[in-house]
């Protein structure tokens, strides 16, 4: 053979055998392609073949959730309820039920999970429902069937819906269906299962499902000790004491999410307890808050604060929610009722009377728990949860128009039910009462304003209502007014035009007058020209109406201003002139309206003419005026209003002035009974009565009895808001009863422990313990506080009493 034609054989060889092998190869690709599609296909066959049936499971979507705090005896009443006898079976055959309902966020979903993995030994099978939807209700019974081995994938929605119904119905095992946020009765009806043996938890909004279920049971907010310890789970101990932490549950109203909420955006942030504490009291920095998502894993909840109640809004029509708006700008905790009746919040329909169509619009709000309604038909009060009313002052932030037509009504509503203050006499006691019951929604109202900064709320009227609640504090020294005073006074230079002040300026004047001269006797001084101005535009603003026009009270106003002038300069010692003031308003009072239209007015003159007299060494006329006054006081207002009670006060002084000690020591003590009864044993004025009957007993040489007194009014815990000169003189006081038994180690402890008030009015340290209490007496006002050094230091002779004067 050639050796091209062998060339060419060997050629010719390779050729077959790379045929060869690609041929195999080829095989090969085939045979994995035909697997694969085998593979596939004997998949798709085995989704549609029923699953084997099990024979337990645990079918929750949430895991247990590792800081889950307190709740043991509901949990323990959850089981007791399905599994125990405490249930009547007339309902759903054997088959037992409970419901948990209650305000969104407040721990029911949590409890579900909780119980569910708590008590999952008691059950074959527990099965979690998503039940806000019809959709979700229906796809969860088909995600069950799925599960059990009940139907296949390529079976209908609806099929598998029935798989699981016909398994509920005819199952020997012991299950537990747990249907989360119900939003609708007649959908769970349609889900419902047929009698069986096994339990069902139900958790919604709504309160109205105790038709379905055997039991019902309201989901509580978490107990404050409860709160406390989530929060420190949440934090550790290092950044959250127990004060904080209780502090924050409190204010948050123990709302289990919003207390995770917070503490888990603390925790995320590296803030303490007491610093987001303080962020939701700020309603301008709380959104951040509430809006933030970085702390989720703490929460475990699938909404957020700002989404907790979407479920619920299409459920409720545009005047209740209009109505809701409104009782989140009042005080969360007690809204009366009946003064809603009143407003223009309610939507009134024709033919129907307005307590119906309140009682209409209250329904959906009382259904899907966003208010509640505790007390007798008759007095019924509403209660809104401190969580949502933030909820819907943030979604009023943002849309301006809402928000000031919703402040409008508030304050309407307010305004229409809270007294008006009047300057011819006192609340009455039944007024009183009416004063307590609404005051807290005025501030809160004021809290909403004061945090808006929206100058579109302002008007006079909102104006007037601030000022009857100065009135209000002023009359029964429950604080400080002046945040009410600032307020009233911005919104009326806001809207005061050029010309002559208006009443509610003039008044805003003079209160903001009184307020500053209750601070020192360098004080009063300064405030004199104020005093004058006030006086000058009192007598400005009553020559510019018309005689016709006039009523009772401007004739008091004008009164008020000269006799209120007239007491400050008495105060400073300027006795002549005040006297003159004093005077002038005691007939202007005589002349307009007399004793029996002005007689508490004219008791109130009698009172200051009495000082007056005392610092004019004219003791018997003084008290003929305090005997005056105080019986007029009685008439007008009885025994034991708190006004009358003061004017008794200024009677024991003016007594002890005029040399009747132990006539002094016992109408102090009545006093203080008296008021121990009406008002509490922590009221201020306490402090007073007990530091008058201290120093008579000090001034007895009774230094026990007078120990005793002294200490008591030192344990008040309001003892403090009777001001730091009364303060600084009652702990020096003790200290003089210490020097007087020898006991200077105490003495000095207590001269040290009243400051260093009269500092501020340069006294000589050296000075001894009486210097410094006559000193410090130069700051404290004759009324209501007294003096019992200088004139009123018993030194005056005694003189006749007036017998026929009734004294309580």
């Amino acid at each position: 053979m050639k050796a091209i034609d062998r060339k060419f054989e060997r050629v010719k060889q390779a050729l077959s055998i790379h045929v060869a092998e690609f041929d195999a190869e080829a095989r090969l690709a085939s045979v994995a392609s035909t697997e694969q599609w085998h593979t596939q296909i004997s998949a798709r066959l085995q989704s549609q073949l029923p699953k084997p049936l099990l024979t337990s499971a645990l079918m929750v979507p949430h895991a247990r959730n590792p800081i889950f705090t307190g709740r043991d005896g509901i949990l323990s009443d959850i089981h007791g309820g399905l599994i125990g006898n405490s249930v009547p079976l007339e309902k759903n055959g054997d088959m037992k039920s409970m419901a948990l309902y209650g305000i969104g966020g407040i721990g029911k979903t949590q409890l579900a999970v909780e119980y569910a993995y708590r008590y999952h030994s008691s059950y074959n099978f527990i099965i979690w429902l998503r039940a806000e939807t019809e959709m979700e209700l229906a796809q969860s019974f088909a995600d069950a069937a799925r599960s059990l081995g009940l139907a296949t994938s390529g079976e209908s929605l609806q099929d598998s819906v029935e798989a699981f119904r016909r398994w509920l119905a005819s199952s020997s095992s012991k299950w537990l269906l747990i249907y989360d946020n119900v939003t609708s009765v007649k959908l769970l009806r349609r889900y419902w299962p047929a009698s069986s043996m096994g339990n069902i938890i139900v958790t919604s909004q709504r309160s109205d499902l105790h038709t379905v279920v055997n039991t019902a049971m309201k989901v509580a907010p978490l107990t404050t000790r409860e709160g406390s310890t989530l929060v420190r789970r949440i934090l550790g101990n290092a950044k959250a004491d127990i004060e904080s932490s209780e502090q924050l549950c409190e204010e948050l109203g123990g709302h289990a999410l919003a207390i995770a909420h917070y503490a888990g955006y603390a925790a995320t942030t590296q803030l303490t307890a007491r610093d987001v504490t303080a962020m939701f009291n700020q309603r301008h920095i709380s959104p951040d808050v509430w809006s933030a998502t970085s702390h989720s894993s703490f929460v475990q909840y699938e909404r957020t604060l700002g989404t907790v109640w979407a479920i619920t809004w299409p459920h409720i029509n545009d005047d209740s929610r209009r109505l809701l708006d409104v009782l989140s700008l009042l005080n969360p905790e007690n809204i009366p009722e009946k003064y809603l009746e009143r407003t223009d919040a309610v939507v009134q329909r024709e033919g129907l009377t307005r307590s119906f169509c309140l009682k209409v619009m209250l329904s959906p709000l009382l259904k899907y728990n966003l208010l509640e309604r505790d007390g007798p038909d008759d007095d019924a009060f509403l209660i809104m949860h401190r969580v949502l009313k933030r909820a819907l002052q943030h979604e009023l932030d943002i849309n301006a128009a809402k928000r000031r037509s919703t402040f409008t009504v508030a304050v309407s509503l307010v305004r229409n039910v809270y007294p008006r203050r009047s300057m011819i006499t006192r609340s009455s006691l039944d007024r009183l009462a009416i004063h307590h019951q609404v005051f807290p929604h005025l501030l809160s109202t004021f809290s909403y304003y004061e945090q808006c900064a929206d100058s579109e709320l302002n008007s006079m009227e909102f104006a007037n209502l601030l000022m009857d609640g100065v009135a209000f504090l002023w009359e029964e020294s429950l604080g400080n007014p002046m945040p009410l005073l600032q307020a009233a006074d911005r919104i009326c230079h806001a809207l005061q035009g050029t010309g002559i002040p208006g009443k509610t300026m003039i008044d805003v004047k003079t209160w903001i007058a009184a307020e500053d001269v209750n601070e020192s006797s360098s004080g009063w001084q300064l405030q004199l020209p104020r005093w004058r101005e006030v006086v000058k535009l009192r007598e400005q603003y009553y020559a510019s109406i018309d005689r016709k026009d006039i009523i009772l009270e401007d004739e008091v106003d004008l009164g008020r201003a000269w006799n209120d002038l007239g007491s400050a300069l008495v105060d400073l010692g300027q006795y002549d002139e005040g006297q003159v003031y004093i005077t002038k308003a005691m007939e202007h009072y005589m002349k307009t309206g007399g004793i029996e239209r002005l007689r508490y007015r004219i008791s109130k003159q009698y009172g200051c003419l009495s000082e007056v007299y005392v610092h004019l060494d004219q003791f018997s006329e003084a008290v003929i005026c305090s005997q005056k006054s105080l019986e007029l006081t009685i008439v007008e207002l009885g025994p034991d209003h708190h006004w009358t009670l003061r004017t008794q006060t200024r009677y024991a002084y003016i007594l002890a002035a005029a040399g009747h000690i132990e006539e002094a020591f016992s109408t102090h003590a009545a006093v203080l009974a008296a008021r121990q009864r009406t008002a509490g044993k922590n009221h201020p004025d306490n402090v007073r009565a007990l530091y008058w009957l201290g120093t008579i007993c000090y001034a007895q040489g009774k230094a026990q009895e007078a120990e005793s007194h002294l200490l008591a009014a030192l344990s008040i815990p309001e003892s403090s808001q009777i001001g730091e000169y009364e303060m600084a003189r009652l702990k020096l006081r003790l200290a003089q009863v210490y020097i007087s038994t020898g006991q200077h180690a105490k003495a000095q402890s207590w001269v040290e422990e009243s400051g260093d008030v009269a500092a501020k009015e340069c006294y000589a340290a050296s000075h001894t313990v009486e210097a410094r209490i006559e000193f410090i007496e130069e700051n404290i006002r004759i009324s209501p506080g007294g003096r019992s050094t200088g004139f009123w230091r018993f030194n005056g002779p005694p003189v006749a009493l007036d017998q026929s004067v009734v004294v309580p």
